[in-house]
C-alpha cells in the first residue's frame, strides 16, 4: 500500500507523463497502455503515448492505440511507464533511452522473469498485465470508463487465451464481469481478437502447416516461418500470431514450438506448453522467459541453429526430470 501511495503521489505531481509499448506488441502489452493512457488522461495528466513498432490489424480498433506520439530524444518526462515488458530492453533502443532518462520509471508486469527495473515496481504473476492494472486504478482510485474497460477487457482476454489458460482466476473473472458491466462492445472485441484472418494470414498458416513437425511420439510439435515465406504469401510479421497456439492444440502434442526470422536480426522462439514441461524454463536457457504454458526467447543464429539448439534444450529439459507422459 505505501509503494501504491507513492505511485498516486507520482501521478499528481507530475506534469508530463510517458506510457510506452514494448517492440512486437500484443494484446495485452497495447490494451494496457491504451487504458492506462486513457485513465490517466481522464485525471486530467498530459500522456504520452510511445509504440515504435507496427500495430497488428488484430489490435487497431482498440480506443487511442493510433495516438502514438513521435519519440523526441533527450525529452524528460517526470513519470514514465514500461507494462507488460519483463525487461527494458524490449523497451527498444529509442524509447528504452525516454525510459531511462524520465524522473521516476514505473514497471508494471506479470511475467516472472521481471526483475524489476524500475524505481517502482509492480510485478505480480497473475493472468495478465490488464488484470494487475485493473487492481493498480481501482485501488488509486483512477477513473475506468467504457473505453478503459474496452482495452482492459482485451488486454484480459488476449493473455488468458479467452480465458482459457490456467492463469485465469476467480478473481480474474470477477474483473472481467465489473468490465463488461461498463458496456463494452463484447462483439467488436471478439470479432477483432478471434474471428477476423486475413487470406494473406491464412495462407501463412498453411505454409506452417507444410513446414510442420511432430516429435517424441506425438508430444513435441515444431514449425517455422522464414522471411521467405513471410514474402511468399504477402503477410505480416503480426500475421505470424496465433500459429504457436494453433499447433498446440493438435491432439497430443504436450508442447508447441514455433519459429521465425526476427525482424530485426536471428530468429525468435514462442514456445506453448499443456503438459509436464515448463516453457519458462527453457525460453530462459536463451536469455528470455514468460510462464510455464506461454514464453519465448530470441536467438543469435539462423532458422536452422535455431531449430537444432531449441530441440537440444527440450530434450536437456525432459533428461532433467520433467519428462512427457
Amino acid at each position: 500500500m505505501e509503494k501504491m501511495n507513492e505511485l498516486k503521489k507520482e501521478i499528481l505531481e507530475a506534469t508530463s507523463i510517458g506510457v510506452a509499448s514494448h517492440i512486437d506488441p500484443d494484446g495485452d502489452n497495447l490494451g494496457s497502455i491504451c487504458a492506462l493512457k486513457r485513465s490517466l488522461e481522464l485525471f486530467g495528466k498530459d500522456v504520452c503515448l510511445y509504440i515504435d513498432d507496427k500495430i497488428p490489424r488484430s489490435y487497431q480498433f482498440l480506443p487511442g492505440v493510433k495516438e502514438s506520439s513521435e519519440i523526441e530524444p533527450g525529452k524528460v518526462h517526470d513519470l514514465f511507464f514500461a507494462l507488460d515488458c519483463a525487461d527494458q530492453g524490449r523497451l527498444g533502443e529509442r524509447v528504452g533511452k525516454l525510459f531511462e532518462g524520465a524522473k521516476t520509471r514505473v514497471v508494471i508486469d506479470h511475467h516472472l522473469t521481471n526483475q524489476g527495473y524500475g524505481d517502482l515496481n509492480f510485478i505480480e504473476i497473475i493472468s495478465s498485465t490488464g488484470e494487475l492494472l485493473y487492481e493498480l486504478l481501482s485501488a488509486m482510485e483512477l477513473p475506468i470508463d467504457k473505453q478503459v474497460a474496452t482495452c482492459l477487457y482485451t488486454a484480459i482476454s488476449s493473455d488468458t487465451g479467452s480465458f482459457k489458460y490456467d492463469s485465469t482466476s476467480p478473481r480474474t473473472h470477477e474483473i472481467a464481469a465489473d468490465l463488461l458491466s461498463h458496456h463494452i462492445d463484447l462483439n467488436e472485441i471478439t470479432i477483432n481478437l478471434y474471428q477476423r484472418r486475413s487470406l494473406a494470414k491464412t495462407n501463412l498458416l498453411m505454409r506452417a502447416m507444410e513446414n510442420l513437425k511432430i516429435l517424441e511420439d506425438g508430444k513435441i510439435a515444431l514449425t517455422r516461418i522464414s522471411l521467405d515465406d513471410l514474402n511468399n504469401v504477402k503477410a505480416e510479421h503480426s500475421d505470424t500470431d496465433g500459429i504457436v497456439e494453433f499447433i498446440r492444440d493438435i491432439d497430443g502434442v504436450d508442447l508447441a514450438i514455433f519459429l521465425k526470422d526476427s525482424k530485426r536480426s536471428g530468429s525468435k522462439i514462442s514456445m506453448r506448453s499443456k503438459g509436464d514441461i515448463d516453457a519458462s524454463k527453457i525460453a530462459m536457457k536463451f536469455g528470455g522467459g514468460g510462464h510455464k504454458r506461454a514464453a519465448g526467447a530470441s536467438f543469435n543464429g539462423n532458422l536452422d541453429q535455431c531449430q537444432e539448439a531449441i530441440l537440444k534444450a527440450v530434450n536437456d529439459e525432459i533428461n532433467a526430470g520433467n519428462s512427457i507422459n
